[in-house]
């Protein structure tokens, strides 16, 4: 039989770089691991598995190997495609049909609290503010509440809307007619690890292309300051929403 690439890169080739070994040197652990293997998959007879007790020769493992690897392979192939298609079904919404209605075995509990301690303050100073223009103040809005996603495919837009909806801006301020005017994000420590990093880009990505301004904050101002902020998100908040209607306007002139 002839060489196979299969076997030489994992040490159990009987082909000329395996004979090496000897005649009567011992199978290696790797070709006893693939053997053992080999038996659990029922590739090996009774009468193999007999001989192979009284002879633990290098060369009479590999003449086995090279025996039952082409079904071998199949059958590790047909397993990893069986994982795959398992990984790909997996469950990524719980199926509400199947719970049970007492809520007390739901592995879930009430948070103590709802802010840090360092939003409650930023929290209380931006909603005083806002009241003096007529905005309102909505804390940990979903950027899913916010953005819809548009694709057409099912599968892109499931993976979307579930990447959209594990996040969220800190703070979304509503203007006087209770419309998104901006978001504002307070920024501390826990921003600086690569994958806080990777998140917060995403989010300025998003806002880049919308008429809602994301604001980042990472210290907190005293309330005249915080008044001279808001002041100032609104202001840009309003040019954005002017610049971006003309660009829909420009945009709806070519249909």
């Amino acid at each position: 039989m002839g060489s196979d690439p299969y076997n030489k890169r994992n040490g159990y080739s009987s082909s000329n770089n395996g004979l090496s070994h000897g005649v009567s040197s011992y199978s290696t652990p790797a070709q006893d691991a693939l053997i053992d293997q080999m038996k659990a998959e029922g590739l090996l007879s009774e009468f193999e598995k007999g001989l192979l007790i009284s002879n633990r020769s290098f060369r009479f493992a590999s003449s086995i190997i090279d025996e039952h690897m082409e079904e071998h392979k199949r059958i590790v192939a047909a397993r990893k495609r069986e994982e795959e298609e398992k990984a790909k079904n997996k469950k990524t919404w719980l199926d509400l049909d199947e719970l049970e209605g007492n809520a007390f075995w739901y592995p879930v509990e009430q948070k103590k609290y709802l802010f840090t301690r360092r939003e409650v303050e930023f929290y209380r100073l931006l909603k005083k503010s806002c009241s003096k223009k007529g905005f309102s103040v909505c804390p940990k809005v979903r950027i899913a509440d916010i953005f819809n996603v548009t694709s057409d495919d099912k599968e892109e837009k499931a993976l979307w809307f579930r990447t959209i909806a594990q996040l969220h801006v800190d703070f979304l301020v509503l203007d006087k007619y209770d419309k998104m005017y901006f978001a504002i994000e307070l920024d501390d420590a826990s921003h600086n690890t690569e994958k806080a990093k990777r998140k917060d880009w995403f989010k300025d990505q998003l806002f880049r292309c919308d008429p809602v301004l994301l604001v980042r904050i990472d210290e907190i101002p005293d309330e005249a300051k915080m008044d001279v902020l808001v002041d100032r998100c609104a202001e840009v908040a309003d040019e954005r929403r002017e610049h971006y209607a003309k660009l829909f306007d420009k945009w709806k002139s070519f249909f």
